[in-house]
């Protein structure tokens, strides 16, 4: 096996970091056109040695995804609550379900208050 390249090593940082596949790509120095085939990139041979070995160093370390689902439990059930709160984010950009980068909702008008979201939108009150 070659050694992994320089890119390679920071897109794998970048995503330990919580980045998407494509920004970890892109800011390691890959290509707008790489980048945007993230999937293809890390479906590579030579990234997939380097996950697995990583993966197996973690492993080694005692870092396992009960570890890491453990250590999440400890976040949350904090009673600092600015640790739930980094433990949230951090939780979002794990799991994809806000790119904070790219969060410009199209066709996204206005908030609602929350006596809005409750009660509904009731022009008539």
């Amino acid at each position: 096996m070659r050694n992994p390249s320089v890119r390679q090593i920071k897109a794998l940082h970048n995503l330990s970091k919580g980045m998407s596949k494509r920004q970890a790509l892109f800011q390691a120095g890959y290509s707008v056109s790489s980048s945007n085939q993230a999937i293809r990139v890390f479906n590579k041979k030579s990234m997939q040695n380097l996950l697995e070995k990583y993966q197996g160093l973690f492993e080694e370390a005692g870092i396992t995804p009960e570890f890491v689902v453990n250590k999440f439990s400890d976040w949350f059930n904090s009673e600092n609550e600015e640790i739930q709160l980094k433990a949230y984010d951090r939780y979002e950009k794990i799991m994809g379900i806000v790119d904070k980068e790219n969060s410009k909702q199209e066709g996204f008008k206005r908030e609602l208050s929350i006596t809005e979201f409750v009660m509904g939108n009731n022009k008539d009150t």
